[in-house]
């Protein structure tokens, strides 16, 4: 057997680095032999936009959904109507919808962190809605016999 080959990755988002390690173990040769072959790929640069989803009176809107159409990335607002999306630098095409308001689309070129507080008209095509329901109860005697 001329030698096992493994690889591991690491990625460690705090720093933004992906460790790559490859290599291929020998007999009598060591882990610590082979960490000239660690690959380092340089930290991909990322900004985070965040803010609020609101509706044209203030008030803050749940669950909400922001989505970058650029990168296939997306989030939704928290019980406060608070958003936080972290993306690659770049340009990106924001969507941010929710039911029953008007889907609001956002260019926008990320080149550092930003804050982007997103107001939402309501959709004047939703009519009043009444749901009504007829119930039928068919009591039923069980007997033995």
């Amino acid at each position: 057997m001329k030698g096992i080959v493994s690889r591991h990755q690491y990625q460690l988002r705090a720093a933004r680095y992906i460790c790559v390690a490859e290599t291929a173990q020998q007999p009598g040769k060591t882990a610590a032999a082979d960490e000239s072959q660690h690959k380092k790929v340089a930290p991909a640069r990322t900004y985070t936009i965040s803010g609020f989803v609101k509706d044209g009176s203030g008030e803050t809107l749940i669950n909400a959904t922001i989505f970058d159409q650029t990168t296939g990335l997306g989030t939704m607002t928290n019980a406060y109507g608070f958003f936080s999306l972290t993306l690659p630098v770049g340009e990106h095409r924001l969507r941010c919808s929710y039911i029953g308001f008007e889907d609001k689309h956002i260019s926008l070129q990320l080149a550092s962190n930003r804050t982007e507080n997103i107001t939402l008209k309501e959709n004047a095509r939703l009519g009043e809605v009444v749901v009504t329901g007829d119930f039928k109860f068919t009591a039923y005697a069980h007997t033995d016999g």
